[in-house]
């Protein structure tokens, strides 16, 4: 299976970009920061559409990320 993660997957571009992949057999890893009722949202639309495939939310801030490699 496919699988893939996009970032900003609760915004406008980031949910068609989601669709789009989903109709290709793609199963996602929905990137949110502040809209996860957003990333819910679409990953339930998501899985009533491709139900074979995985549509799991993720909250995963960069900037923090970032920084602690800084440190290493």
């Amino acid at each position: 299976m496919k699988r893939a993660i996009v970032f900003g997957a609760t915004g406008g571009i980031g949910q068609e970009i989601c669709r789009d992949l989903a109709a290709e057999g793609w199963s996602l890893y929905l990137h949110y920061n502040s809209h996860e009722q957003t990333a819910l949202d679409l990953g339930k639309e998501l899985f009533a559409k491709y139900p074979s495939q995985d549509f799991l939310q993720l909250n995963w801030i960069l900037h923090q990320v970032m920084l602690s490699w800084q440190t290493l």
